[in-house]
């Protein structure tokens, strides 16, 4: 279930922001009645494979996963 969602939001070669991330996990554990505090870690759990990197947002640089 949230694997597909997972799948359908973000695609290989995505570079995501950990609070973007969070933010959607979130909502999607909230969604399921998951009781856990969604972490970016957590994508390992779905079959991503993750790269950490900085992107540039606004003038500002932010720690992001880029999707492999």
């Amino acid at each position: 279930m949230i694997q597909e969602e997972l799948h359908h939001i973000y695609k290989q070669g995505d570079k995501i922001t950990i609070k973007e991330l969070n933010k959607t996990l979130q909502s999607l554990y909230d969604k399921y009645q998951i009781k856990k505090k969604a972490r970016s870690t957590d994508l390992l759990l779905f079959g991503f494979k993750t790269k950490r990197v900085t992107v540039s947002r606004n003038s500002k640089r932010e720690e992001a996963l880029f999707l492999r």
